[in-house]
Parts: structure tokens; sequence; C-alpha cells
């Protein structure tokens, strides 16, 4: 169905342009002031949405400028071009929007305080997705064309109807048709053409204010109505032999009696060759061209369907995925940067390597130092001249006057007009000025003034006219744009001050500042004075407490000799003297309590702990920090490192970090949530319509033309 809608809507348009060429398609509705978008330069416009400062164009005091595309699922930052129109659409120059969109300011175009009756724009909706519509500064509303047809009285501001008239015979092309006190409209959408824009002020062609004349307002039908403001569907099309038909609804050369109801779309599975009137029921098979079949795409058309396909495209023959191939000098690389061949020539403006021109700035192949006119002759024949502009010709008007009849112009350029003077140039005469503020983004904003007060006061950051925020999610009274994430823990490490949205704590461990450093250890010994636990730490005596870390004097010895229950330690000989007190003793020299005098090694002998001395100092602590070296765990003490031990105290070049763009886990980072791994994302121009579109990409980087 698609094919043949297609096909109709281009054998109309293409059957148009044959018969009427370059017509203004708006020129007999009653127009006031019509933004025929021919001052956009042509191609790309560099909007500067991002990071800021749009260009702005006005035609018959008409503005526009370029504004964010906001579709609901956040901002886009799209594309914005001017294209020569072509036989399917429009007649002069045509706006293409690509996630972005435009702003008329339609209010400039008329005296202040003339109400705005109508507003017509001609379009061509190439996507199936949501278009913006914003009038004045009611909030967005998001309709496709479909949606607009069938709620022709859709609330998109106070006091403003909204009509959609589709060329007969097309599904994408047609009139936007506004009633009602109109200042600004926001048009926008993921593809969407813009031709004319018309404003009728009140007093149109039906004697002021009314609904407007219905009629045939297509130029290029057979029964075309110049006086008509409105279209009510009656138009007729001459596709080569007239139309004898009484009646043809649709206008497609057919007479409704005679009409075959059926699939009339030649692409699809149930396509009737007969039938005149397509009824909906056409069955389109799959990319690979299967009647039933499952593939959703197959770009390149080699039979693989694309989510199977390694490459969508081909490789060149450089091996490279939809690559250019060997199309370089120098084979399958460019030539070097600067260089105009393989031998590292530069190349002239000109375009001649190694030549010796510095500039062409008309690129019209003669150097500048040399060029009788860098840019273009006008037909009148001046150098980047106006051409005929001028009522006159060639030749500007005569001095003081407004025509080639010696009319002058009024204050406000009124040939013949009656104001005697617009001091500030505001093309608002002197006497019907109206002091305000000018800014519509001001709270005090007035969109009758047309003087500037200077006294505009604009809402906070974060907050509306009213005081209040716009937007506050977690209901703390700090307005989301305003909110500041961090700790609101005054006791912990990371404590944020300026914070509002608690974004997560960490303190130190008992005993320990948030340097990792004890907050008193009077005794030096490595264990903070909080953690100490007091108690008897002499192994030998009869109360000693094995979990103690401080020794407090309290520990109780049995008598020389004799174990805690009062019995000899040893009496070898069984004669009732405890062989202790026979001069025994500690004869080991590397023990605390060696005794030089003691001839028998009593078993007695204390050895101080491991990597200690009998002190109980550390034998070595070269880092200073407090923790014998013999004691020292060695690991990774950066948080951030995959194998980071916590346990660690003295720090070893072992640390292991994740590879760019992941995590310790392997998890890719994928910030923009597309299942695409952000170090595997591929930039291009994504949209097919594109004519630079690049199948493999994964990212558009808003580098699409049309």
């Amino acid at each position: 169905m698609r094919c043949h809608s297609l096909t109709a809507a281009l054998q109309v348009l293409t059957c148009c342009a044959l018969i009427f060429g370059a017509s203004t398609s708006l020129s007999a509705q009653g127009c006031e002031s019509v933004f025929t978008h021919n001052l956009l330069p042509q191609g790309v416009i560099e909007t500067g949405i991002d990071p800021g400062g749009s260009p702005t164009f006005t035609d018959q005091g008409i503005e526009l400028v370029f504004d964010f595309f906001d579709p609901g699922g956040g901002l886009a930052y799209g594309s914005a071009s001017s294209l020569d129109a072509t036989p399917e659409f429009g007649f002069t120059r045509i706006l293409a929007l690509n996630d972005i969109s435009a702003v008329y300011t339609l209010s400039q175009a008329l005296p202040p305080g003339s109400p705005i009756q109508q507003v017509i724009v001609e379009f061509n909706d190439l996507s199936p997705n949501p278009e913006e519509i914003r009038i004045n500064d009611a909030p967005p509303v998001f309709w496709n064309i479909t949606d607009l047809m069938s709620a022709p009285n859709l609330p998109l501001a106070p006091g403003v109807e909204v009509q959609v008239d589709m060329m007969p015979g097309s599904n994408s092309v047609g009139k936007l048709i506004l009633t009602g006190d109109i200042g600004t409209i926001k048009l926008g959408g993921a593809n969407l053409q813009l031709d004319d824009v018309c404003i009728n002020p009140d007093g149109d062609p039906n004697g002021g204010g009314g609904p407007g004349i219905p009629g045939c307002t297509y130029e290029v039908a057979i029964n075309f109505d110049p006086n008509a403001t409105i279209d009510n569907g009656s138009c007729q099309f001459d596709f080569g032999g007239g139309n004898p038909c009484d009646n043809d609804s649709d206008g497609d050369g057919v007479c409704d009696e005679d009409e075959i109801p059926g699939c009339t779309g030649p692409c699809s599975c149930n396509y009737n060759p007969e039938a005149t009137d397509d009824d909906g029921s056409c069955q389109e098979p799959d990319a690979l061209g299967t009647c039933g079949g499952f593939c959703p795409a197959d770009a390149d058309g080699d039979g693989t369907c694309d989510d199977e396909d390694c490459c969508v495209g081909g490789y060149d023959e450089c091996g490279v995925c939809n690559g250019p191939g060997a199309i370089y000098p120098c084979g399958c690389n460019p030539i070097p940067l600067g260089a105009c061949d393989c031998d590292g020539n530069m190349m002239d403006a000109l375009g001649n390597c190694d030549g010796d021109c510095t500039a062409d700035a008309d690129s019209d192949g003669i150097c500048d130092d040399v060029d009788d006119c860098v840019g273009m002759l006008d037909v009148c024949g001046v150098c980047n001249g106006p051409g005929p502009i001028f009522g006159c010709g060639c030749v500007p008007l005569p001095l003081g006057d407004c025509d080639c009849e010696d009319n002058q112009l009024d204050a406000l350029g009124i040939c013949g007009g009656d104001c005697p003077g617009d001091t500030d140039g505001d093309g608002v005469c002197d006497t019907d000025e109206m002091p305000g503020c000018m800014d519509p983004f001001a709270c005090n904003y007035n969109p009758q003034a047309t003087d500037d007060s200077g006294d505009c006061f604009f809402a906070e950051l974060g907050y509306n006219c009213d005081g209040t925020c716009t937007l506050d999610t977690d209901d703390d009274g700090v307005c989301d744009a305003l909110e500041i994430g961090g700790c609101t823990d005054t006791i912990a490490c990371n404590f944020n001050p300026q914070a509002t949205d608690d974004a997560g704590c960490f303190y130190a461990a008992p005993g320990f500042n948030c340097q990792g450093e004890c907050l008193e250890d009077l005794d030096d010994d490595g264990i903070c004075d909080s953690i100490e636990i007091l108690g008897c730490t002499d192994p030998s005596a009869c109360n000693f407490q094995g979990n103690a870390t401080e020794e407090d004097g309290s520990c109780q010895f049995p008598p020389p000799g004799f174990n805690c229950n009062g019995d000899c330690l040893n009496d070898e000989d069984g004669d009732g003297i405890c062989d202790e007190l026979e001069m025994l003793g500690c004869t080991e020299t590397e023990a605390c309590n060696f005794n030089p005098n003691a001839q028998e090694n009593d078993g007695s002998c204390i050895f101080p702990p491991f990597g200690y001395d009998c002190l109980g100092n550390c034998l070595n602590d070269e880092d200073q920090d407090g923790i014998c070296d013999a004691l020292e765990v060695p690991g990774c003490v950066d948080p951030m490192a995959c194998n980071y031990n916590p346990q660690a105290t003295q720090p070893e070049p072992v640390c292991e970090f994740p590879t760019p763009g992941y995590l310790c886990d392997g998890t890719c980072l994928d910030f923009d949530g597309d299942s695409v791994c952000d170090v595997d994302e591929i930039l291009g121009c994504t949209y097919p319509e594109a004519t630079n579109h690049a199948p493999n990409a994964t990212e558009d980087d808003g580098s699409c033309e049309f």
C-alpha cells in the first residue's frame, strides 16, 4: 500500500509541477505576509543549538530562529537545511528539519494590535513519529498528521483552532491551517519539511473574522479558486487526458462508480492489479521479499537480514565494510594530511597541485588576485550585487521617493502613509507605541508591547514566575535544578556542607580518623586506645588474658618453682623441693627472661611477640606507620582498583584497573542505553533519508545531509 500511495502522490504532484512550474502556492489566499524561506542560505544551516547561539532570518517581517526538539524522551539536537523545492513538494524553497524545531515570530509581521485571523503552513511530513506544535506560550503538543486530521479541535492554545488539509492523492503533503490570535508558532519533528508560511490579518477575503472561503486552494488543480482560503476537498487534477467523471471523490481519474477496491500496492503480497481504490488490505513482504517472513530490514539488499549480516552494505577492495575502496591516489589510504599527492606536494586554492594561488573565495576557478569579481555578477552587472531588487529595476528609487512615480515614504516606510515619526525605528509609529516588557521569557512579558520599558524580570533558576519550583522530585523544598548531590552527614568523611541530596556517605573505622590514622595511641603499639583491651598480657601469669592488648599490671604469678595451684612444676629428684628452686631458670639468651645464673633450663623462657622486642617496640618499622614491618599486609590500597584490599597496610604496585570503557566484571559502559558499548559506538548519520546515511553507524553525530 505504501508503494502505491507514494506513487500516486508523485504522479499528482509531478503533473502539477509540469503544468504550473514555480508558482507561489499561497499568493491567492489573502496573505498579508508570507515567509517564503527564500532568504535562507542553500544547504545545511548551522543552527548553533549546542552549545548555543542560533541564527535569525527575517522575511516579510516574520522572524525565524531554531530551538530544541523534545519529543518527550529528552532534548534532541538535530539539523536544519535549506533545499531547493522538488516537484513533489513546494514551489520555491523548503526548510528541512531533523530532530530540531523552527520558531516563527508571526506577530512582528503586522502592525501592533492587529489580530491574526489565520495562519497557513505548507508541510511535508516524512516521518510517522509525532511532530511538535507549540502556539504562543502554551505547552507543546505532539501529534502526527493522522491524529490532527481526526481531531480538528485539538486544543493547541486557548482560542486557536487547527485543521489539516492534505494534498489529494498524498499521505504526507498538505497544509496546517490555524485560526485564532497567534504570536509565535514552533514546529519541529523527526523529519519534517516546511514550505511557505502565510498569515491572514483580520479583514481576510471573507470580510473579516470568518472561518474562510471554502473551495479548491491548490493552484495546480484544474478547478483552482483564487478567492478560496479554506480547501474543501473539491480539487480536480488533469492527468493528461482530462477527467470526464461527474463523480471522482478521490481525484484519481477513475469514476467513483468504476472503482475496484483491493490492495493497490505492487510491492504487496496480495497485490491486485485490477484494483483502483486501495482498501487497506495490503500485506507487505519482509525486507527479503518473503511473504510472511520475519526479516525487518535488509538495507544493503544482499539477501541477508540485517540482524544476521556481518556487514550491512559491502566490503570494499580494502576490506572495509561500506568503505570507499582504493579511491585515493595512494591506494587504500588517503593522501597525507595537507598534501595533494603521494609525494607530499601542496594543493593551491584552484586545486592545482603545488600551484601558487592562495585564495579563490568564490570558487569560480579564477585566483582572487586576478579575479575581476570575487563573488558573482548579478543580472545588473554588479559584482555581488542584489540584482534588480529595486522598484525601478537595476537602479534604486530616486532619493526620497518610495516608487517610480515620486510617491514619498512616511516614517514607517509606507508609501503615501500618514505616520509622522518613528523615533526608535522599530516599525511602530510614535503615536501607536505601547511600552512594556518585550522578552517572551520574562515573567511580566507583554505581547502587546512595542517599546521595551526595561522592567523585565525573570524567574530564578529552577523556579517559575510564581516562585515555586518547576520540578522538585523528592519534595524536599529544593528545586531539582538546584539540587547538589553529596553526603549530608556531618560526621562522615565525605561530608559536603553544600549537598541537598544525599548521594552516599563513608565513615572512618572505630578509633581511626578519615585518613586511616589512630585518633589516640599513647603507647604507640599500633592499636588505637579506643579499641585497646586492658588485662594481663603475661602468658606465664595465673590470670593471663589472651585477648588483652594493653598490660594493666594485674598479672599474678606463683612462687618460683610452683604452678598456680601451688604444686611444684618440677621435682625430678622427689625431694619436695621444686627443681626451679634448685638454681634452675631460663638458659636461652634470646628470651626476655634469660637467667645467666641458671644451671638448668626450666622451660620458663618468655619471648617477645612476633616482630617486637621484649619492651614491646617494633624490631623494624621502616615507613613509621605504627605497624611493624613483619606484620604489614601488602596489597592494593586504591579503592578504584578491581583488586582493592581494604585490609592492606603496605601499598604494593599490584593494583589492577578495568579496561577503559568497562567495569571490573567486564561489563561495558553504555550511557545512552542503546545496548551498544560506548567504546564500540560508530559515529555517523543514522537517518536513512540522508544522502550521507551510514548504515553501520550506531550513534548519530549530527552530520546528516539531505
